[in-house]
């Protein structure tokens, strides 16, 4: 696997512009239903360019590298 980071998009919400940033990785993230029972979702961890972090939905990130 490559350590070479690549350049994305990050949609944070629906109200602002996409931010830049560098994805870093996928991972999981325990979430639970209404009925409090556990589930695992697959997030994108993205390094924003102000330096924060963030975990979003894979389908909120769009690479940008060609």
């Amino acid at each position: 696997m490559s350590t070479e980071r690549r350049i994305c998009l990050v949609k944070l919400n629906s109200y602002d512009q996409p931010s830049k940033g560098y994805f870093q990785m996928y991972g999981q993230e325990a979430r639970w239903d209404e009925a409090n029972n556990p589930y695992v979702v697959t997030v994108a961890i993205v390094e924003l360019l102000d330096g924060r972090v963030v975990s979003v939905e894979p389908t909120r990130i769009k690479f940008t590298d060609s």
